[in-house]
């Protein structure tokens, strides 16, 4: 087997070539690691002039201060809903009241679950679980 000179050339720059982005690669992470450490330390000494006992009441302040809403913060919501786990006593038991003449809307706010999972439970959908 005999490799030509040109072949080892070729992969000669072609390494090298990667060696050019690899170095550049690793100046660009080091560059960002120093501004995440500079922030960071800069957040620090923000947050240890402020006078706040811990960092959530300080963002709870910012965000009411400057009316910042974030979704899932349940301090915004607190009254909202979780999510209902299905359970195959709840599937039979909902079945059950819609079979008993229930309308499906009354069954949902019954159970505070929503129109359409009880859509779900009746076309059976949620027959699967044991």
């Amino acid at each position: 087997m005999k490799i030509e000179t040109g072949d080892i050339q070729n992969e000669l720059k072609s390494i090298e070539k990667e060696e050019e982005l690899l170095a550049q690669r690793k100046q660009d992470l080091k560059t960002r690691q120093d501004r995440m450490d500079a922030i960071e330390q800069s957040v620090k000494e923000f947050f240890e002039n402020t006078g706040f006992k811990d960092p959530r009441e300080l963002i709870e302040a910012l965000m009411e201060t400057y009316e910042i809403r974030v979704a899932g913060y349940t301090r915004v919501n607190p009254n909202r809903r979780r999510r209902t786990r299905i359970t195959a006593s709840l599937r039979d038991t909902i079945k059950g009241e819609i079979k008993g003449g229930s309308s499906m809307n009354k069954a949902s706010k019954k159970f505070g679950i929503s129109y359409v999972v009880i859509s779900k439970i009746v076309k059976g959908s949620y027959d699967k679980l044991n």
